[in-house]
């Protein structure tokens, strides 16, 4: 459901849940993957990026659906926590 949704092949889909997964943002259940995020902290972050993509949403999905996964993949990893030093 996830890969028709995002209009990627089901491989990708695959990957996207599994790199949600090990971001602390899914989990698995015997319904399939809810959104079960692993702090309130990232919690918050979802919640900050759900308001920036409805204020933003054509140039958002146009840069998710670039030509290059790769750009898509640099657009989710500006969103990572990082420990600070």
């Amino acid at each position: 459901q996830l890969a028709r949704r995002l209009y990627v092949d089901d491989s990708s889909g695959i990957r996207l849940l599994d790199d949600l997964r090990d971001a602390g943002l899914v989990v698995a259940d015997a319904d399939g993957w809810r959104y079960y995020p692993a702090d309130s902290t990232l919690d918050a972050v979802v919640e900050q990026l759900a308001g920036v993509y409805a204020r933003h949403v054509v140039a958002i999905t146009e840069l998710i659906h670039s030509s290059s996964e790769r750009k898509a993949h640099r657009f989710a990893d500006a969103f990572r926590l990082r420990k600070e030093s």
